[in-house]
């Protein structure tokens, strides 16, 4: 009885290591065409003038997204369909036109001569980040909510 308890065991243990393996991260570097037709159209819009150094798909879990890093050090996470996610610019900073005028205006009142280097989009909020490391909220209708620590 004790061994077949053992076997049991044994065996679960082997089927919840394989689950764990399996459901793992993915990670695999890939060509630039293979990104989604709005990420290529977004990236040739706004960042033309970037060298691209390398494309990156992950897969964690159900969420798959693209990561594309370029030469300058700037990078852009996508979603799955293309949609931007997460804008950082090393060395420069995030286009205008990607912000929402209600955010640049914010900035431009509250922050002048900053400049913000990360946008990022979250379910229930916009985070941004200016030249000077300081973190702000706004809501989904671009409404400020708070600085984050």
């Amino acid at each position: 009885m004790i061994t077949k308890c053992k076997q049991s065991a044994t065996k679960l243990f082997c089927f919840t290591i394989l689950v764990m393996l399996i459901a793992c991260d993915k990670e695999e570097i890939i060509s630039t065409e293979r990104l989604p037709e709005p990420a290529q159209e977004f990236i040739q819009k706004y960042f033309s003038n970037n060298n691209i150094l390398q494309v990156k798909y992950e897969k964690d879990g159900r969420e798959k997204r693209y990561n594309v890093l370029f030469n300058s050090g700037d990078r852009i996470e996508f979603y799955k369909n293309g949609e931007w996610k997460n804008i950082e610019c090393i060395a420069s900073e995030v286009p205008n036109e990607i912000i929402p005028q209600t955010i640049n205006n914010f900035v431009q009142n509250n922050h002048p001569n900053k400049k913000i280097i990360k946008i990022e989009k979250e379910k229930r909020y916009i985070e941004i980040q200016l030249s000077n490391d300081i973190e702000i909220r706004f809501n989904k209708s671009y409404t400020f909510i708070w600085y984050d620590d």
